[in-house]
């Protein structure tokens, strides 16, 4: 056995591959505007847990219906929208797309 310095990755030793640490001077991008829109609380609830986990991602509001995914729309205009079919209203789906 012999004492020489590892070079596996994670190692203390250095491999010459090593990235320089991110700078933190960068602008930081804007967050993905969400709105979920589903008949079941449950799920919707489900969604938020996973959704409020993320960077980057900014949950904006729930609907139950597609009149009110189009009122809390109008209102907080979403970057994207999780749609069920639970949630059909062909109506409401143009209105959101406008």
């Amino acid at each position: 056995m012999t004492d020489r310095p590892s070079t596996a990755p994670g190692a203390s030793g250095t491999t010459g591959t090593e990235r320089p640490p991110a700078s933190t001077d960068q602008p930081k991008a804007e967050p993905i505007r969400v709105l979920i829109a589903d008949d079941h609380a449950l799920f919707r609830r489900g969604l938020e847990m996973v959704l409020n986990e993320e960077d980057g991602i900014e949950l904006i509001g729930q609907a139950s219906d597609g009149a009110e995914a189009v009122q809390i729309a109008s209102e907080a205009v979403p970057t994207s929208c999780l749609w069920t079919s639970g949630c059909r209203r062909p109506r409401a789906s143009r209105q959101l797309g406008r």
